[in-house]
């Protein structure tokens, strides 16, 4: 019953989007929040989009975005998204501000999917979901539940270490039946000549760019301030944006 109660729940908060698009990495500190972020921020200029911050402990997308609440929900039942410059947002910074959210075991499953469960989204042409780092439930569920309208993209710096852990969640991904549009090598310098991710095809390299740093130092929203990250996301930007409107 549990389980036939969360796929109608999850079917029913998401029945007006049309496209889900999951940004993955297989460990944290690669910048998957940074790339799902940006990617959401330059979708909204021309399609219906929304931005999910799912990675339960290391929601950030907000900092990004520059956006401090100036309201909290009591509960994740009444919790509804925001609306910022046009992006259509939510993230667990609604719920429980800055404080840590020392959720263990089962409940980590169970947090992910209250959240895709009871938060209900307008009509949407994509959502963007910055999703939890690794390969464990907090992943694999969200897939299952939404596996009619996901797709992946696949974020990893350029190292060794960092791309065999992306290569198996690459071959996760294909074996519970996701399909991935592709991988962006994140603080990647034009010296490396890495084309693929596992069999996934590498479709946007970015390097460290000084100005972000720098402009999130200041309280000011990278996207604005550095006009050199949008045509370093400009490629993954225009391939999702065509998945949607083909």
């Amino acid at each position: 019953m549990m389980l036939d109660f969360r796929k109608y729940a999850i079917s029913s908060a998401f029945r007006r989007v049309k496209k889900v698009v999951a940004v993955c990495s297989g460990k944290g500190g690669v910048g998957k929040s940074f790339i799902a972020t940006g990617l959401a921020w330059y979708l909204k200029d021309s399609l219906r989009t929304g931005l999910l911050d799912l990675d339960i402990y290391g929601f950030s997308t907000h900092r990004f975005l520059c956006y401090v609440p100036n309201l909290r929900y009591e509960s994740i039942e009444e919790a509804v998204p925001v609306q910022i410059d046009g992006l259509v947002y939510f993230s667990p910074v609604l719920l429980i501000g800055d404080r840590p959210f020392p959720v263990r075991g089962s409940y980590r499953e169970k947090t992910v999917l209250d959240i895709l469960s009871f938060v209900e989204w307008p009509e949407l042409d994509v959502l963007i979901i910055d999703m939890p780092p690794g390969t464990g439930d907090e992943v694999i569920l969200p897939c299952r539940y939404l596996a009619e309208k996901i797709s992946t993209i696949v974020v990893t710096l350029p190292d060794p270490i960092s791309l065999d852990v992306a290569s198996r969640l690459v071959m996760l991904l294909k074996e519970i039946g996701v399909q991935t549009l592709g991988a962006v090598l994140n603080m990647c310098d034009s010296s490396v000549n890495i084309e693929k991710v596992g069999d996934v095809i590498v479709v946007a390299k970015v390097p460290h760019i000084h100005c972000v740093v720098s402009s999130l130092a200041q309280g000011r929203n990278p996207y604005v301030a550095c006009p050199e990250v949008r045509e370093y996301l400009k490629p993954i930007v225009e391939y999702v944006r065509r998945l949607v409107t083909d």
